[in-house]
């Protein structure tokens, strides 16, 4: 029997991801082992869209988060707002070989969000990508946005406003879309995608701040965007 403290290799990792219905792909030595952050990238990239709650896409609040790249960063605050890697409360300690013990509990975990009921489709919602029509005060939030990765949720009169936000880009070109709004017991789930530039095309030679928001003309529950992640691709 395995020890709960001993080092896991990529080709074990990949094998317990099989085993719970994810195919996850991965560079490196499969005798190798695995690192938590590595592990994190790889089990984020396999994952099919989950409810990450109302703060998803904000980075996890981790120290030594800044150490790690950029796609590390995305895949550890995926995994964090899914209750999935938890770190030491402080400290996501992405450097450390991943443990069998931290493997079972994070198989385990992911099994349970895995299980989640699936919502039922909502269709009181309206697309604005003309961020011109929106309310003052939504105006002025989403521009207060403008270079940021993430979901804000703002009401304004008897409407709630998802403000959906895709960062900096250095083309024209780019668009969010809402591919589906779910409601859940609890909550009123979002998927999102992000469009990029095709290879024929000629886009805007100029920064640009891709922004769409997403009206809700009645009471809904609370929001939250279950693959965030897409808006930083």
């Amino acid at each position: 029997m395995a020890a709960n403290n001993e080092k896991v290799t990529r080709m074990v990792f990949l094998e317990e991801l099989n085993q719970i219905g994810l195919r996850a792909k991965m560079d490196g030595e499969p005798g190798d082992w695995i690192s938590r952050a590595e592990a994190a990238v790889v089990l984020a990239g396999a994952l099919p869209p989950m409810n990450m709650g109302i703060a998803g896409g904000l980075p996890a609040p981790f120290a030594d988060l800044n150490t790690m790249t950029l796609v590390q960063q995305q895949a550890v605050s995926t995994l964090y707002a899914l209750g999935i890697m938890l770190g030491d409360g402080q400290l996501f300690h992405g450097e450390l070989k991943l443990t069998r013990a931290e493997l079972g509990t994070i198989t385990q975990r992911t099994q349970a969000r895995i299980g989640a009921t699936p919502g039922t489709e909502v269709s009181g919602y309206e697309v604005i990508t003309d961020l011109s029509t929106l309310p003052q005060e939504v105006q002025e939030t989403a521009l207060s946005l403008q270079g940021k990765v993430g979901a804000v949720t703002q009401r304004s009169g008897e409407d709630m406003y998802l403000i959906l936000t895709a960062g900096e880009r250095y083309t024209g070109g780019y668009a969010i879309e809402v591919t589906n709004v779910a409601e859940t017991a609890g909550r009123t789930e979002v998927t999102v995608s992000l469009t990029a530039p095709g290879p024929d095309e000629i886009p805007l030679q100029a920064i640009t701040y891709p922004q769409t928001v997403v009206r809700f003309a009645r009471a809904v529950k609370p929001i939250a965007v279950v693959n965030s992640e897409a808006l930083a691709l």
